[in-house]
């Protein structure tokens, strides 16, 4: 059986995150790990990182043969250190986070529409060591036959 559509919508997300360049940090490159919905700690190993948190999804009623439905999501970003170069790698890894989701604001015709939005609520994760980092969040909107969470509608 197929995944959910919300499911799909974040492993569309979460595939654009995947895009994102490496980092040049301390004289190598390294491409950022990219998780979902992580709640331990972020240690120096982990870094740069990219955690993908699904926020929440509401019904929008239009009385139509669709579900409609918001769905928010954030992005947490972190590079290791906390001098200049390390904000400046951040700024990068931020601005690289930004260009793939909203390259193509449809993620692949799974939403209707994507936008960066204020982050609100969203927590991120803490770090174990020193770190910079950013949050990043995102609305999107997406529809499925009426009562048929696994099947979109274009």
């Amino acid at each position: 059986m197929a995944d959910p559509c919300r499911q799909q919508v974040v492993d569309a997300a979460k595939g654009r995150l995947l895009t994102v360049p490496a980092l040049e940090t301390a004289g190598a490159y390294k491409s950022p790990n990219v998780e979902s919905n992580r709640i331990e700690p972020l240690d120096e190993e982990d870094l740069p990182s990219l955690v993908l948190f699904e926020g929440d999804e509401r019904v929008i009623e239009l009385f139509t043969a669709e579900d409609t439905y918001d769905f928010s999501f954030a992005v947490q970003g972190a590079v290791k250190g906390t001098d200049d170069a390390a904000k400046a790698a951040a700024n990068v890894l931020r601005a690289n986070v930004l260009a793939a989701l909203l390259a193509d604001r449809t993620l692949g015709g799974k939403v209707r529409m994507l936008e960066a939005i204020a982050p609100g609520d969203f927590i991120g994760v803490d770090y174990k060591v020193d770190a910079t980092g950013f949050l990043l969040a995102f609305h999107a909107q997406y529809a499925t036959r009426e009562g048929d969470p696994y099947t979109f509608t274009p």
